[in-house]
């Protein structure tokens, strides 16, 4: 068993995680088996900021979140993240002038709601919801001039960031902002590091990796970020990495393990694919007090 890291009150001592259904032996613990990627991971201990229910529309000046887990100053930024540009081509049926819908060749990425988009002299449309990657057709408000086959224009994208214009309390449910640039839609997310504050990985992270880049790394090591729909191996970091930044090393939960998913702490934020991938990839059960069933 591995040494107890003596620091701060968040931390989590390196002893067998309730998750873990195995005694961390050689069969199950591999230690020192991957190095993380640092730049990939948020601190365990920044506080999330989640867009609520209602969203913000562009140019909104207040964010509504669920209820923050700390302060946050005046001045933070916070990102969003990144929106890739998306070329628009109108399909084959075009438009008629007053139209709401405009069919679209497949997205190559999403698109926010309230986004203006030029396709041509005097041609424009106004996105009145928001279009995911994709899509095949884009709801708008009426558009001023009819479009035809191949009428093409581009969302150029950009980092959805928001600066903090009036300082947030703990629990507030609300947050000031300078005028938004790009909508913020419901479960959306950002993180505000704490200055100072190390960068830890919690215990109960899910990392993963493709084959192809396995075998590109051979030589040289591969570093791990969190598990992805692409990525072909899935495993789970079984001790906090304090500080990633100084120290990437971590531990990694053996394939084959027991596992019981209710008490993974990162089980609810991950995608339906990771899930079915430590499903196949570990032996999953549900842990109870003085029972344990098998896992849907």
């Amino acid at each position: 068993m591995s040494m107890a890291f003596a620091g701060n009150a968040g931390f989590t001592p390196n002893i067998n995680p309730a998750w873990a259904g195995d005694v961390l032996t050689r069969d199950h613990n591999l230690p020192g088996g991957a190095k993380l990627d640092a730049a990939a991971f948020q601190s365990a201990d920044a506080i999330k900021v989640v867009v609520g229910a209602a969203g913000a529309a562009i140019g909104a000046t207040s964010i509504p979140v669920d209820a923050l887990s700390g302060a946050i100053p005046a001045n933070a930024f916070l990102n969003f993240g990144t929106l890739a540009p998306v070329v628009v081509t109108v399909g084959a049926a075009g438009a008629l002038a007053g139209a709401t819908t405009v069919p679209v060749d497949a997205l190559s990425g999403p698109i926010p709601n309230g986004t203006v988009i030029h396709l041509g002299t005097n041609k424009f449309i106004v996105l009145n919801a928001a279009a995911a990657a994709g899509a095949t057709s884009l709801t708008t408000l009426a558009i001023p001039t009819a479009l035809v086959d191949n009428d093409t224009g581009t969302f150029k994208g950009g980092t959805r960031q928001a600066r903090v214009a009036t300082a947030a309390a703990k629990s507030a449910t609300s947050i000031a902002v300078d005028e938004l640039q790009f909508a913020l839609a419901d479960d959306d997310a950002a993180y505000y590091d704490i200055p100072g504050q190390k960068r830890r990985v919690a215990q109960g992270t899910v990392v993963g990796w493709t084959h192809a880049e396995m075998e590109a790394a051979a030589a040289g090591g591969l570093l791990l970020g969190p598990a992805g729909d692409s990525d072909d191996i899935v495993r789970i970091i079984l001790f906090d990495v304090p500080d990633v930044d100084s120290n990437p090393d971590c531990e990694l939960y053996r394939a084959g393990g027991l596992l019981k998913v209710n008490f993974l702490p990162s089980w609810a934020d991950l995608s339906a694919t990771v899930k079915t991938k430590l499903r196949a990839q570990y032996e999953t059960t549900v842990g109870g007090p003085g029972a344990e069933v098998p896992a849907s």
